[in-house]
């Protein structure tokens, strides 16, 4: 049997137990990673915790909707257990009718499933570093290669690799140089990821790593979370200069470097903008697609506002 619970009511020792030995594990959906970036959660639980589904919600107008929070990528269900389409089904149908509209993203488990009104797939780049990096680079495209040959000549404006210890320095680079998606977050989102990642460093699951410039500013910088074999590229950030010179390419390809030959997963966390997934897919990186549920049952005429 499926439950609907709140959160007061979920168990977190035995939710996290789940989402943390499932098969499909992921970071977002262990219980204080919810508690941080959702506004709200309430759970769908299968039996003494067999399966789990998180449901981040907001309340907006007086209806609750089911949200994707910021800096997280997929939910879905959670199982040690094989996630057929059935039970894909079964949980869904098991969403509480109070939730009138939702816009989340599943799990690559649920990719399969058919949903009646609308499930669009999305993009997720992952390269395993298990190879030596000769092998592993190799296998980038020649755009890549190109790209990071341009960085590594670059005598005029060498390039240092290193690690920050302040998620504020990839904030800033991100908010004032990329313009084009400065609406994307607000400062209550930023206040969550400053959270998150101080939570991340105390138990040494975070790694910033960052491309200085000769004069020892941070120009290009990405925030990656620890989770099992993955590495997750949660955040990242550069400036005109980084853009000018391509120095995502070199920041991307040290930190291959440094765990080539490791059984470490690299998650580049999207994307299914073209000129990000050329980015990703350069490395060689593999398409790990999962689906977005979206579906709205608002009365009129608030469903038109969110057609």
């Amino acid at each position: 049997m499926i439950r609907y619970l709140t959160r007061d009511q979920v168990e977190t020792v035995k939710w996290d137990y789940c989402v943390s030995n499932a098969h499909n594990s992921m970071v977002y959906g262990l219980s204080w990673y919810l508690d941080i970036m959702a506004d709200n959660w309430a759970a769908l639980v299968l039996g003494d915790y067999e399966a789990v589904m998180p449901l981040p919600f907001r309340t907006k107008y007086g209806f609750r909707y089911l949200y994707q929070p910021p800096f997280t990528q997929q939910f879905g269900i959670f199982s040690g257990t094989e996630i057929t389409n059935q039970r894909v089904g079964n949980f869904i149908a098991q969403i509480p009718s109070q939730y009138r509209y939702a816009d989340i993203n599943l799990n690559k488990e649920c990719v399969s499933y058919t949903w009646k009104e609308k499930l669009m797939l999305r993009n997720n780049f992952i390269l395993e570093m298990n190879s030596s990096y000769e092998v592993l680079r190799n296998n980038f495209s020649a755009n890549c290669k190109m790209n990071i040959k341009r960085t590594e000549r670059a005598e005029a404006l060498p390039m240092r690799y290193g690690k920050l210890d302040d998620v504020r320095l990839v904030i800033d680079l991100f908010s004032e140089h990329q313009v084009k998606y400065s609406d994307r977050f607000t400062a209550l989102d930023y206040e969550k990821l400053i959270a998150l990642v101080e939570h991340c460093s105390k138990h040494k699951d975070v790694d910033m790593i960052g491309a200085y410039d000769p004069e020892g500013n941070v120009c290009a910088a990405s925030v990656l979370l620890k989770h099992k074999q993955r590495r997750i590229s949660i955040f990242s950030g550069s400036n005109q200069l980084a853009r000018k010179e391509k120095t995502m390419f070199f920041l991307f390809d040290h930190f291959i470097r440094e765990h080539a030959g490791q059984d470490v997963i690299l998650d580049f966390s999207g994307s299914n903008d073209p000129g990000l997934a050329k980015f990703y897919g350069g490395f060689a990186s593999a398409n790990e697609q999962y689906p977005k549920l979206k579906y709205n049952r608002l009365p009129w005429p608030l469903n038109l506002l969110k057609k």
